[in-house]
């Protein structure tokens, strides 16, 4: 700065004309140049005093510049300082140590491998522990293993068995089945053989003498209620028609070794003849009449009595037959059935002694009846 202000002294001092410019250039903060002194001296001197103040302005920031960086270099060797007591603390502590290491260094050395030892002992005993630890568990595991591979082994031989008993239930079943089915055979042959030792019990055919009419053939049967039953209808395998004529249900018709019809004037001369049970039979149902007879063919073979009834799950068949007793017989061509609009025989498709209700034995299904004389 001192020269800077000498040098400007030395040109306002050689140029007394910018004396009052001079004054005007400068104020307590330093230099400036300002519009009227750019004008004083734009025609003599200001082109060649220009530089020179360019130049002080420059000095001026070097200066400045100059000035912060020794300001850095101060705080740089401040540090330095600080770092410097800092090491020789650390210096000083350090030496403190040596000497007081020094004082005793094999006992600090024997209670380290004292330490060491006892350390490496006790990891050892641990270890050891655990070993023996690994080991049961290896055992514990093993037989865990063992039990249940043993359990696997014995649900597989349960699972087997079940098979096998699902099969041999199936198996079972199948034979039961089979047996069921050969039970049912059986029992269809056995009704076969029944059904056919009753037809052969049917085919016990007699010649029967009673007066009034030529000898003739009957069909005897045996059963539950007794012996020497006569058939006078049966219609059990339904291949013979019933739908006849008054002349046919009079004489009889079909075959006295399957299904027929005796006829009316034998069954007539047989009642006549001597008092007569009546058994009927249709299926498991079955009634027997105490005291049966017809009338004669003059009086239209009416049904004159059938008696006292004791029966079997037929009540049906016992008020129908009730109801009837003193009915003429009916067939298609002769209608006795006391209904002038209807002719139930006609309709109905066989003989019988039809009143104005339309009902007949043959509305039963398979059915036979027979007579045999009440010796009672």
């Amino acid at each position: 700065m001192l020269i800077y202000s000498l040098l400007l002294c030395i040109i306002l001092h050689s140029t007394a004309l910018f004396v009052g410019v001079t004054e005007a250039l400068f104020d307590q903060n330093g230099y400036l140049i300002t519009d009227e002194m750019e004008e004083m001296c734009s025609a003599a001197c200001y082109p060649s005093i220009k530089p020179l103040f360019n130049y002080v302005g420059t000095c001026q920031e070097n200066d400045k510049t100059l000035m912060e960086l020794q300001d850095r270099v101060e705080a740089q060797d401040l540090k330095i300082i600080n770092l410097k007591a800092q090491a020789e603390s650390l210096h000083t502590q350090k030496e403190k140590l040596l000497d007081e290491n020094n004082c005793a260094p094999h006992i600090i050395v024997e209670e380290a491998i004292q330490q060491v030892l006892l350390l490496k002992t006790e990891f050892n005993s641990e270890l050891t522990k655990l070993q023996e630890t690994v080991e049961e568990t290896e055992e514990v595991l093993a037989a865990l293993l063992q039990e249940k591979l043993d359990r696997i082994k014995i649900a597989e031989s349960l699972q087997q068995k079940e098979n096998t008993l699902k099969n041999d239930e199936l198996s079972l079943k199948q034979r039961e089945e089979s047996l069921k089915l050969k039970e049912v055979s059986l029992q269809q042959k056995e009704n076969s053989l029944n059904q056919k030792k009753k037809e052969d019990n049917s085919n016990d055919i007699r010649t029967i003498r009673v007066s009034g009419i030529d000898p003739f053939e009957a069909p005897y049967e045996s059963n539950s209620a007794g012996s020497d039953w006569i058939v006078i209808q049966r219609r059990v395998k339904m291949d013979v028609s019933f739908d006849r004529s008054w002349k046919e249900y009079k004489n009889g018709f079909g075959s006295l070794r399957g299904d027929f019809f005796l006829g009316l004037e034998k069954i007539y001369r047989l009642t006549k003849s001597s008092p007569q049970q009546l058994y009927i039979q249709n299926g498991q149902k079955h009634v027997k009449f105490d005291h049966f007879r017809i009338r004669s063919e003059l009086n239209g073979y009416r049904l004159k009595s059938i008696g006292a009834a004791y029966w079997h799950d037929a009540m049906d068949i016992v008020d129908m037959l009730f109801d009837q007793v003193g009915m003429r017989f009916s067939t298609y061509d002769r209608d006795h059935d006391g209904d002038c609009s209807s002719n139930w025989a006609k309709i109905h498709g066989d003989g019988w002694w039809y009143k104005k209700v339309p009902k007949s034995l043959l509305d039963f299904g398979a059915v036979k009846m027979m007579i045999r004389a009440n010796n009672d």
